[in-house]
């Protein structure tokens, strides 16, 4: 696998100044502290594994209901899936389709994400199915998520 040398890009290009942004602690490091734990970081320091991952997301694919309780409505459902932009994403070069809040599958109603270190979570609305892998290892792999939702879209289908 070739390493990535953020040093290659254009450095006016939205990857770059990405890229190469202040120098932090890598994630594995930080992220299992108690301080980023407790912090309040909205879309960036959520734990669980792949269960609880799975749970949660579960309102979007069971109509905005789990275990009878309403957590969303289907309008704030059926919002996932007004495309945002769709095209090459400029910090990792690869063709992306986003929703409000995930990426989007080619067709259906597919909608998938990814977090630090590899972990996924992806929704079919059509077939009311969630799925959800978590590792116990970080790597940098946010990009696998919607590849892997029209793999299992594939999949479902059969």
């Amino acid at each position: 696998m070739p390493v990535f040398d953020p040093a290659q890009l254009d450095p006016n290009s939205v990857a770059f100044k990405t890229w190469t942004n202040p120098a932090m602690r890598p994630l594995h490091e930080c992220s299992c502290t108690e301080r980023w734990r407790r912090a309040d970081i909205g879309a960036a320091n959520g734990h669980g594994n792949a269960r609880s991952v799975a749970r949660l997301q579960s309102a979007v694919a069971c109509g905005g209901e789990v275990d009878g309780i309403r957590l969303l409505s289907p309008q704030t459902i059926d919002r996932i899936f007004e495309v945002q932009s769709n095209g090459i994403d400029l910090v990792i070069g690869i063709p992306l389709k986003f929703g409000v809040g995930y990426s989007l599958t080619p067709e259906g109603r597919v909608c998938a994400w990814g977090g630090a270190g590899g972990s996924t979570v992806i929704i079919d609305v059509d077939r009311r199915i969630t799925f959800a892998y978590v590792m116990n290892k970080m790597a940098p792999a946010a990009a696998i998520a919607p590849a892997l939702a029209e793999r299992v879209s594939e999949i479902v289908k059969r």
